[in-house]
């Protein structure tokens, strides 16, 4: 796990290190430090493998230039504000009613309701019973474990199948 940014330095290494995995015919590895732009550069080599041009190499070394100077965030940040600025504007030209539904009482609701499965919310006793002897069935434990005085404990279910694959080994 990395902590903090690396410095140029440490950038420098790891993209030198991913360049050479790359045309080894390797994949990107991930925490690098290295941007979007350098990785799908780095990608691109690594998909080409083993037909890597020149052409290839020297995008990715520009990729990797631009996100030391900076460019490739600058055009990030600039594609998003224009991407914000577009949508923006859209919802200035269309009336509000035109944005929101408007639903009276009488309609269809927008998405249908879905039953609650019935683990969540049991309709009666008698299906929650049912519902507690198909999971013991599964497991193989018994319906007394499952009743309301005694629930399941964290680790029971691994510790019955152990206890059970111990007896049976003997």
């Amino acid at each position: 796990m990395r902590h903090g940014y690396p410095s140029k330095a440490q950038l420098k290494l790891n993209f030198d290190s991913a360049l050479a995995q790359v045309l080894e015919g390797r994949g990107v590895r991930t925490e690098t430090g290295l941007d979007m732009e350098t990785r799908a550069a780095l990608m691109a080599i690594a998909r080409a493998h083993p037909n890597v041009t020149d052409k290839l190499v020297e995008a990715a070394r520009h990729a990797f230039g631009g996100q030391l100077d900076g460019g490739n965030a600058a055009h990030r940040r600039t594609e998003l504000d224009r991407k914000l600025a577009e949508r923006a504007a859209r919802l200035k030209r269309s009336p509000r009613s035109a944005r929101t539904p408007s639903r009276t009482s009488h309609e269809e609701p927008l998405m249908p309701t879905l039953p609650m499965p019935p683990w969540m919310n049991p309709a009666d006793p008698d299906r929650q019973r049912e519902i507690d002897e198909q999971t013991s069935a599964r497991t193989g434990i018994s319906i007394e474990r499952l009743s309301a005085e005694n629930t399941i404990a964290p680790g029971e279910v691994r510790d019955h199948y152990e206890s059970t694959e111990h007896s049976e080994g003997e």
